[in-house]
């Protein structure tokens, strides 16, 4: 499946109707991979997200983060920074950036915080 989207992803976003096209099949067959849609996303390699605009009827869509596309042009494994249990200043740290930039263009999970705080 997620070859299938890398190959059709050319826009910010890929709906069911576009990974359908591109496996010639109709929406209800890819539906019914819905898990397998579900465990990319978990595994960070696919961000999920639900439109909830005008004319759009809350149709799921998935984008590929930047950090795979850099990763899958380098040949390289992909592995995302782990947030959990975070030290309190890491994490207010990861806060603060959420309320400064567009949390709906940001991936939290490639954000390096210990660069942004000057550690390495």
């Amino acid at each position: 499946m997620f070859s299938h989207i890398v190959e059709e992803y050319d826009d910010y976003a890929i709906s069911i109707d576009q990974i359908a096209r591109s496996l010639n099949c109709n929406k209800i067959k890819i539906i019914q991979y819905a898990g397998e849609l579900a465990d990319l996303a978990n595994k960070k390699t696919l961000k999920a997200k639900k439109n909830r605009g005008h004319g759009n009827k809350g149709e799921i869509t998935y984008q590929i983060p930047l950090k795979v596309t850099e990763s899958l042009q380098k040949n390289e494994g992909y592995s995302p920074n782990n947030s959990a249990n975070l030290p309190t200043l890491e994490f207010f740290a990861i806060l603060e950036k959420l309320f400064v930039l567009n949390i709906s263009e940001m991936d939290v999970h490639d954000w390096n915080p210990k660069s942004s705080l000057g550690n390495k």
